[in-house]
């Protein structure tokens, strides 16, 4: 039982990474598309980005290896389903920001939170699955009872 709470937690532990390094993955594109109106290659903002772009898949990747598909639960996946239905809306955002005619640099902003935005949805069922088991596996406190 004790490799069982040890597993949930690492797995709760790598998830709430994954979200924690998500975050910080999407600021490169918000603020480079902001500050960079020029479309200047920016070398060290780049190296950071793509290291954090890059460590970012790699938690996806160890995600999606720890729940093996199989064992993947019909409520993760349909949990995951109702939030991304309430996510796809957020894109709408940026409708906003077109029409106000802000300057910003598109192609930046676009590309960078695209991608991210596609790999946090295909994370969700696997991030869920986390800490669900993270919840199953609690020990149940003496002041629960």
């Amino acid at each position: 039982m004790s490799n069982i709470n040890q597993l949930s937690s690492s797995l709760s532990r790598l998830a709430l990474l994954f979200i924690i390094l998500m975050l910080i993955s999407c600021l490169f594109p918000i603020v480079g598309s902001i500050v960079n109106q020029a479309g200047k290659v920016m070398p060290t903002a780049g190296i950071v980005d793509v290291s954090l772009a890059l460590a970012f898949l790699l938690l996806f990747i160890a995600l999606k290896r720890h729940p093996p598909a199989d064992q993947l639960g019909q409520s993760s996946l349909d949990k995951a389903r109702k939030v991304s239905e309430y996510l796809s809306a957020l894109p709408l955002m940026l409708i906003g920001l077109y029409l106000l005619n802000l300057t910003i640099n598109w192609n930046i902003l676009l590309i960078g939170l695209g991608w991210r935005f596609w790999l946090a949805i295909q994370a969700l069922p696997y991030l869920i699955c986390a800490f669900e088991k993270k919840a199953k596996n609690a020990p149940i406190n003496q002041s629960d009872r």
